[in-house]
């Protein structure tokens, strides 16, 4: 159970049994049933949020239009996938970042890469970089790249290969991204969203922590940290291998 639920649960007991043992009165009763009702409540809320992630957000979209969305525990593919649905079209960038990129090989592998294939085929372009890169899931993206040319790019590094170069800058954004990963839009207009991980690591089906931020939420510090995130992506494009 995570720190959240047990700080809830504590408040219930704590709540519950703060009233034992002494007398109580009317309003006293009144506030330990409001006390237990809130926690539960909210308790019910971070459960449910938890069991179901975004998979319901078809079903919120007039809730959550517009708004900038934090996200504890995540499956990458299917809590990002319905939130990018919502904005890529034709004529979009889409930036992709990873560590190893085994996660195209895992349960839910098939499910990201077949819209990452709709997405091409919808017009989108795609930029995916790997600073880990695992040998073992560099096939699958190729054949991606090599049915969509000029519409996937796949920019792959290794700590061996960066390591070895004359410039040591991607290996210090290999480091970084090792387990951040931003997700970055370049929308028509020169508008732009993006999704982060900020906590992945490699070979976790799931994310812990992740944020959303739609066009209409890119106030100055998401612009100067999407800024952040496309400088350092510039320098894997020029220094991975491609």
């Amino acid at each position: 159970m995570n720190s959240a639920k047990c700080g809830l649960l504590h408040q219930a007991k704590f709540v519950a049994h703060s009233g034992m043992g002494k007398m109580t009165t009317t309003n006293d009763v009144n506030s330990l049933l409001i006390g237990m009702v809130a926690a539960t409540a909210t308790l019910i809320l971070i459960v449910a949020a938890q069991s179901f992630g975004l998979r319901s957000i078809k079903a919120l979209r007039g809730l959550w239009a517009e708004k900038v969305i934090f996200l504890g525990l995540t499956t990458p593919a299917k809590d990002m996938v319905p939130l990018l649905n919502r904005y890529l079209s034709e004529g979009d960038v889409l930036q992709l970042t990873g560590s190893n990129g085994d996660y195209i090989r895992g349960k839910n592998g098939s499910y990201f890469k077949n819209n990452i294939r709709r997405w091409l085929n919808d017009g989108v372009k795609i930029e995916y970089f790997l600073t880990n890169a695992d040998p073992k899931s560099v096939p699958i993206l190729r054949k991606i790249e090599s049915d969509f040319p000029n519409k996937f790019s796949l920019y792959v590094s290794s700590t061996s290969i960066s390591k070895s170069g004359k410039d040591h800058r991607i290996n210090n954004i290999a480091d970084l991204f090792q387990d951040l990963h931003p997700i970055l839009l370049h929308l028509k207009g020169g508008k732009r969203a993006m999704f982060i991980e900020y906590d992945h690591p490699p070979g976790s089906p799931v994310a812990y922590a992740a944020k959303f931020v739609p066009p209409s939420e890119m106030d100055a510090d998401a612009i100067e940290e999407f800024e952040f995130y496309e400088e350092r992506i510039a320098v894997l494009r020029q220094e991975a291998i491609n």
